[in-house]
């Protein structure tokens, strides 16, 4: 078995090069902005909290350097549960990575989207893909999306 194209797992901080590049992508959130990461994010009846917080505001350079679920999940809800879902398809991981390897796995995406959801999958949880599908959707934003 490829593990790399035919397993999914939940990528983790992996994902936040996605949700920093979705937030910069729709416009709402600049290299200049700010966001508390000062205090826990609570959504949905959950709490959200930064393994190494900082516990302070953060620009969104320091939020990507510093690996903040906080920060990251403050940006994915800036852009919306229709931002995301609209930048994780045009990067390539709602769908099946177009290859002709013979074994190609399926993400498992959420069956239902929701501000939790949202932030979760902005630092990886609640979303699983191919260890392939991450690195290509890395090459594209990294490449300015080609």
């Amino acid at each position: 078995m490829n593990r790399a194209s035919s397993a999914v797992y939940e990528m983790g901080s992996t994902f936040k090069l996605f949700a920093t590049a979705m937030a910069l992508d729709s416009g709402k959130v600049t290299m200049h902005d700010s966001f508390d990461a000062s205090v826990p994010l609570r959504v949905g009846g959950f709490t959200i909290n930064d393994f190494h917080g900082k516990h302070r505001v953060l620009t969104v350079p320091e939020i990507f350097i510093y690996s903040s679920n906080i920060g990251t999940g403050r940006e994915a809800l800036k852009v919306g549960q229709q931002g995301q879902q609209e930048f994780l398809k045009r990067i390539g991981l709602m769908d099946r990575v177009p290859t002709e390897l013979p074994e190609v796995a399926r993400p498992i995406l959420p069956k239902r989207w929701s501000d939790l959801v949202t932030v979760t999958v902005s630092f990886g949880h609640g979303i699983s893909v191919s260890p392939l599908a991450t690195a290509v959707s890395a090459a594209a934003v990294m490449n300015g999306g080609s």
